[in-house]
C-alpha cells in the first residue's frame, strides 16, 4: 500500500542500551547518588551528602540481517502484450545497520543543610538509538533506510528519610523526544487497487512487485517532536549500613510525535503503461522525464513506552566494597503496534491532471495504518560490583542478562531485539578525595536469531493481503549484532563522613 513508515523503532528490549546504562556504570537501581534521579529518587536521601555524576558515552552499535529470497512464486505477465512474459528476482541478501553517537548524563543532588532530605535536579537521554543502512537501496530499504529516535528527559526530584531507616522520594520528568526517519515503501498494491476501482482488470503486477525498486516510495520523516510528562517514585529501606533494599516505578509515556514528512515517487516501468499512466495523471510521476515527483505532508507517529519496576538489594560488607543484585520488570506489552497517520493535501500535488485528479492522489497518499510490535513483558537481572582497590582506585565489574521483548514472528531490522549479555568494567582514578573521574567499557553480546515463520507478508492479491499491521515485507532471515560503549565521566561526592572518601 502506498504508505509509509519506519524507523529503527524505540528501543524494545527489557531495559535497552541507554535504560540500562543511564548514569553509566555508576548508574543502580540502588543508587544513593545523583544517578538515583533516574533510577530510584528515594536514593537522593539515604545519606547527607551532596553528589554530581557527569558522563558521555560514545557509543558504537551494529545490527547485521542477512536474508533469503522471498518466495513470491511464478512471475507469469500478460499484460501488455509487448512485455515480458517471465521474470525473475532475487530479494535476499545482508543489510547492515550501524550507529555511532554520544550519549550523556548530568546530574546533581544535595541535601541543602537540611537533614534527611535530597533533592536532585539532571539532564539524561534514556531513549538514544538510531541507524544508518550500508546499502539503502538494499533488501531492507522498507524497514530503515536511516533512523534516529531521541528522547531527552530533564529531571526534578525529592526524597526524605524516615528515622534512618527508610526513604521515599519521586522524580517527575519533562521529556523531549525527536523521530527522524528515511525509508521507503510499496506503491504497487495502490496502484493495483486503483486500478481495478476503475474497472481495469489487474493482472500485469505480481507479488514480486510489492519489493521491486519500481514501485517504491521515499518517505523523509523530518524530525517528528512530541513532549510531555512522566514520573518515578521509590522507596529505600537501609535498617542497616551493611545491606539495602531498593523498589521504584518508572512510568510510561505515551508518545505521538508530529512534523513533516517529504513524498518521492517512482514512475513505474514503461512496459507498465497503466501504472505509469496513473500516476502521471495523479500528479506523481513526470511522463517526460521518468521521474517521479515530490510532494509535501504531515504525519504523526503514535506509540507507548513502558512502564517498570526497578530493585536493587546492596550489600556492603565493609567499606570498600559495594555489591549490588538488580533487575526490572518491564510492562512492554504496551508497545503494541505503531499507529501511523500521513495526511496530503490536493494543494500539495501540482501537476496532477486536474483538480478531481488531484483529490483522488490526496486521498490515496493520506492513510492511517498500524505497524505491529506484538511485544511482550519481560525482564532484565544483574549483578554489580564496586571494590576501592586503593586510596586512589576504585574498581568495578558488572553482568546483566536481558530477556528479548519482541517475538520472533514480527522482528525485522526496524525492530531488532534479542537476548542480550552485558558486561561492563570500570576503573575510576580519585585526584582528589570528593572527586572521581571514570572510564569504562561495556560489550552488549547479542544472542543471534533466526526467523523462518515471520509473520509479515505482502501480496498483491487484495483477497491474499495479511491484516494491515502485519502488512509489511517478510523478515525471515539470521540477525546478529552487538554494541560497544563507551563511558567517560566525572563524579563527586560531597559530605561523607571521614574526610569525603567513599
Amino acid at each position: 500500500m502506498l504508505l509509509i513508515l519506519a524507523a529503527l523503532a524505540t528501543p524494545a528490549r527489557a531495559a535497552s542500551l541507554d535504560l540500562l546504562e543511564v548514569g553509566g556504570m555508576w548508574g543502580t537501581p540502588g543508587a544513593t547518588d545523583a544517578t538515583a534521579l533516574w533510577w530510584n529518587p528515594a536514593g537522593l536521601a539515604v545519606d547527607d551528602t551532596t553528589t554530581f555524576v557527569a558522563e558521555g558515552a560514545p557509543v558504537l552499535a551494529r545490527i547485521g540481517w542477512e536474508r533469503p529470497n522471498p518466495d513470491y512464486g511464478t512471475i507469469d505477465r500478460d499484460n501488455p502484450p509487448d512485455g515480458p512474459d517471465t521474470e525473475t528476482y532475487d530479494y535476499s541478501g545482508t543489510q547492515n545497520l550501524e550507529f555511532t553517537g554520544v550519549v550523556p548524563y548530568l546530574g546533581v543532588h544535595s541535601t541543602f543543610g537540611i537533614p534527611n532530605l535530597g533533592v536532585g535536579i539532571g539532564l539524561a537521554v534514556p531513549y538514544a538509538r538510531g541507524g544508518q543502512s550500508d546499502d539503502p537501496d538494499g533488501i531492507g530499504r522498507q524497514n530503515i533506510r536511516e533512523g534516529n529516535i531521541t528522547t531527552i528527559y530533564a529531571m526534578l526530584g525529592a526524597a526524605y528519610d524516615i528515622a534512618d531507616v527508610v526513604s521515599i522520594g519521586v522524580t517527575g520528568a519533562f521529556y523531549d523526544n525527536t523521530w527522524d526517519v528515511d525509508v521507503d515503501t510499496e506503491a504497487v498494491t495502490s496502484l493495483r487497487d486503483t486500478t481495478a476501482a476503475q474497472g481495469f482488470e489487474p493482472t500485469y503486477w505480481q507479488d514480486s512487485d510489492t519489493e521491486s525498486a519500481d514501485y517504491m516510495t521515499n518517505l523523509d520523516f523530518d524530525k517528528l517532536k512530541d513532549s510531555g510528562v512522566t514520573f518515578n517514585v521509590g522507596a529505600n529501606l537501609h535498617p542497616q549500613k551493611q545491606w539495602s533494599l531498593a523498589v521504584s516505578y518508572n512510568h510510561g509515556a505515551t508518545l505521538l510525535n508530529r512534523g513533516d514528512v517529504e513524498l518521492t515517487f517512482t514512475c513505474p516501468p514503461e512496459s507498465d503503461f497503466l501504472g505509469r499512466g496513473g500516476a502521471s495523471s495523479f500528479g506523481l510521476c513526470d511522463p517526460d522525464t521518468g521521474e517521479g515527483r515530490t510532494i509535501q505532508g504531515t504525519a504523526t507517529i503514535g506509540y507507548k513506552l513502558p512502564s517498570r519496576i526497578n530493585a536493587g538489594f546492596v550489600l556492603t560488607p565493609i567499606k570498600r566494597v559495594r555489591l549490588e543484585l538488580m533487575g526490572a520488570y518491564v510492562m512492554w506489552s504496551a508497545f503494541q503496534d505503531y499507529d501511523i497517520d500521513t495526511t496530503v493535501t490536493a494543494d500539495a500535488i501540482e501537476h496532477a491532471l486536474d483538480d478531481e485528479k488531484a483529490q483522488e492522489a490526496a486521498d490515496l497518499v493520506s492513510q492511517s495504518r498500524q505497524w505491529a510490535r506484538d511485544n511482550r513483558n519481560t525482564f532484565w537481572i544483574g549483578a554489580d560490583g564496586k571494590f576501592k582497590v586503593h586510596k586512589h582506585v576504585l574498581l568495578g565489574a558488572r553482568v546483566l542478562y536481558d530477556r528479548s521483548a519482541v517475538p520472533t514472528t514480527v522482528l525485522s531490522t526496524n525492530n531488532f531485539d534479542a537476548n542480550t549479555i552485558a558486561l561492563g568494567a570500570l576503573v575510576a582514578f580519585k585526584p582528589i578525595k570528593p572527586i572521581d573521574i571514570g572510564l569504562s567499557y561495556g560489550r552488549h553480546i547479542f544472542v543471534t536469531r533466526t526467523v523462518t515463520d515471520s509473520a509479515l507478508g505482502l501480496d498483491i492479491d487484495p483477497e491474499e493481503r495479511n491484516a494491515d499491521r502485519y502488512f509489511w515485507p517478510n523478515a525471515n532471515g539470521t540477525y546478529s549484532g552487538g554494541i560497544n560503549r563507551f563511558g567517560i565521566s566525572v563524579r563527586g561526592r560531597f559530605g561523607l563522613p571521614g574526610g569525603d572518601e567513599d
